[in-house]
């Protein structure tokens, strides 16, 4: 009996450890204690020193510019890329296309990881979506654009990829969805030192 009380108590734990850790996680994301400089869809902003989230990756030399914005319906989504809609591993209704530009000015490492861009909203956040990513940049798979998620460009070369964000219908009222265009919304680049944020517009 003690040791099931023992279990019992352990789940728990672990339990609310994930709970905290994502409720808190989604705060952190959005109220950064480190500076923040904002830019806007179309500009470059260069990674510099800073690092992105849950890496120390020296990304010094790669920059980042998100050239459009498009949101589409999952069937739409799959058609435009000649995707089946049985092979998404995660059916999302909604998907958030970013257009971007990645240069490598003189860096030699093993490139960007994509599922440290994080998007955000005031209330809500996400990842990029690798395997949709890599559905929608075919020319790419396999070779600069691997399983992954990092994102090679060679030296002093610059490439055109589209970054691929799942949305979930339960991320926003009904409301904001009819409107989601005029919603609030970045894509952080970079945490730390200097926050990095920019600002998303949809077409």
């Amino acid at each position: 009996m003690r040791r099931l009380i023992v279990a019992s108590v352990g789940i728990l734990l672990v339990l609310w450890f994930i709970r905290y850790h994502h409720v808190n996680q989604g705060h952190l994301l959005t109220y950064s204690e480190n500076p923040v400089v904002w830019y806007e869809t179309g500009d470059t902003v260069p990674y510099g020193s800073n690092i992105t989230y849950y890496t120390v990756r020296d990304l010094n030399g790669y920059s980042l510019k998100v050239q459009s914005a498009q949101l589409l319906e999952q069937k739409a989504f799959a058609a435009k890329y000649n995707v089946s809609l049985d092979d998404l591993i995660v059916q999302y209704p909604y998907y958030l296309i970013l257009e971007s530009e990645i240069s490598n000015e003189n860096n030699p490492s093993e490139g960007i990881g994509l599922d440290m861009l994080i998007l955000r909203g005031l209330d809500w956040w996400g990842y990029c979506s690798i395997r949709e990513t890599i559905d929608a940049n075919q020319e790419f798979a396999g070779s600069s654009l691997s399983e992954t998620a990092s994102f090679q460009v060679p030296l002093n070369r610059k490439a055109t990829i589209k970054l691929v964000f799942g949305l979930h219908p339960n991320l926003l009222t009904a409301d904001r969805w009819e409107h989601f265009e005029q919603e609030e919304i970045w894509l952080t680049q970079t945490i730390s030192p200097i926050e990095q944020r920019i600002r998303i517009h949809i077409k």
